[in-house]
């Protein structure tokens, strides 16, 4: 074979490869950046179901859901509960239960509460709020604003309503 015939076969089999390692790696990357555009488009699907009624001095949000109307939740949009087994301004979720739904308490004094809103001391000496005198807390599995997956949880745990 010619010197020359073969140097140009191997320039083009060196293009031919680059080429088609360009193309492979663009539509790795195409995919993913597909998959990260789906992702976002249902962070905010998510959202607009979550439309924010009323600010209430930045202690409490009220949010509007389809299925369960109107509810509370902290200035960050997730949803607060009350808890069935609570007393007026007395909480009884301690231990394990406090892990699971943790309460949503008080960081320093709060100048003005708004309506519905109270606070109660909790075993532990720190301050939670309250809602119509219940007290109030956080569903640990929920990680984003609008996520009301601790509604009826044990026929016990109710969105703030």
């Amino acid at each position: 074979m010619n010197d020359k015939l073969m140097w140009v076969l191997v320039v083009v089999a060196l293009l031919v490869g680059a080429y088609g390692g360009y193309a492979y790696e663009k539509a790795k990357f195409v995919k993913l950046m597909e998959g990260q555009r789906m992702d976002m488009q249902r962070q905010i699907d998510d959202l607009k179901k979550m439309s924010v009624v009323t600010t209430q001095n930045d202690l409490v949000m009220m949010a509007s859901d389809a299925s369960l109307g109107t509810y509370a939740t902290d200035p960050k949009g997730m949803t607060l509960y009350t808890y069935d087994k609570d007393g007026p301004s007395v909480s009884k979720c301690t231990g394990d239960c406090a892990v699971n739904w943790p309460p949503y308490v008080a960081e320093g004094a709060p100048v003005a509460m708004p309506e519905h809103m109270g606070t109660t001391q909790r075993a532990d000496g720190s301050t939670q709020y309250t809602w119509d005198s219940k007290p109030l807390y956080y569903y640990k599995n929920e990680k984003a604003a609008g996520d009301v997956s601790g509604d009826g949880v044990g026929g016990v745990w109710h969105v703030a309503k």
